[in-house]
């Protein structure tokens, strides 16, 4: 019989060869991924805030910011951060709408004059219906994905949601792609791109904000995190639309039209207006 003692280090009983010890190699940092599942509690907070906390720990705020606007937050492990944010306008104060509360078998809804949002008690998955025609306006195609490491911390957050058919989207700031985004892929990272060229990315500008526009009606996405983020546009065709952050709290808002001029007015109220344009906009 062959002497697997022999046949692996080939060296004194006992002792191991210096090559089968990596002192100086670093190992595969060690992950753990979250997403919710079935709901286990919930609860009202003050100012139109409403908690849902599945049983893994991994909880939802979702935070009524008026008629038009949902504000939507993830906890990994149910603590969120302070909720600062240097995008916002400090000064955009609340309306604090009517909202109307429930809840059914399998899911459970917070309604307001404009929207109606309904969350899946099963897995925490979102989709948003239009109060008063009760279309479906925008669906979760999977729930809240988060990744962390032991060396990292949480290293990904990512919400993906259904691209209809003819679904168009817009927006992102300056990208050298075409207007419609919809088949690409961007990256937000402030990066010094002298003599850039036609689909490169990124660029000196980071802006997390897209339309969606189907069917002659439009909402508005607002990434609230100043982490490297991607936003997939259905670049696979999978139908299917993704915005991630690279660290941080999942933390976006979600801006009701119908129209397009609707969303980029309340766009610019959530996050703030100029004083005055800039000199160079009045010509020379």
């Amino acid at each position: 019989m062959e002497n697997q003692h022999s046949k692996h280090h080939d060296t004194e009983a006992g002792t191991v060869k210096d090559e089968d010890t990596v002192t100086g190699k670093r190992y595969r940092d060690i992950y753990h991924e979250f997403q919710p599942d079935k709901i286990a509690v919930h609860y009202h907070e003050k100012d139109e805030a409403f908690v849902y906390e599945s049983e893994n720990g991994l909880t939802l705020k979702v935070e009524v910011v008026s008629d038009d606007i949902f504000r939507f937050r993830y906890a990994p492990e149910g603590r969120f951060e302070s909720g600062f944010s240097y995008a916002t306008d400090p000064e955009a104060r609340r309306s604090l709408p009517q909202v109307t509360a429930g809840g059914d078998s399998t899911h459970f809804f917070l309604r307001t004059s404009k929207a109606v949002c309904r969350i899946l008690k099963e897995n925490l998955q979102v989709s948003i219906f239009d109060a008063e025609s009760e279309k479906l306006i925008l669906q979760e195609e999977a729930p809240f994905y988060c990744r962390r490491t032991i060396m990292n911390g949480i290293c990904q957050v990512k919400v993906t949601h259904k691209a209809w058919a003819g679904e168009a989207y817009f927006g992102m700031g300056d990208k050298t792609c075409s207007a419609n985004l919809r088949g690409h892929k961007i990256q937000n990272w402030n990066t010094d791109s002298f003599s850039y060229k036609t689909g490169q990315d990124p660029l000196y500008r980071s802006i997390p904000f897209y339309y969606s526009v189907r069917e002659g009606v439009a909402y508005g996405i607002f990434l609230n995190n100043s982490y490297r983020t991607h936003f997939d546009f259905d670049s696979e065709q999978r139908g299917a639309t993704t915005f991630m952050a690279d660290g941080g709290e999942m933390d976006y808002y979600f801006i009701y039209g119908p129209a397009a001029m609707d969303v980029a007015r309340r766009y610019a109220w959530l996050t703030g207006r100029p004083e005055l344009p800039p000199l160079w906009a009045l010509g020379f």
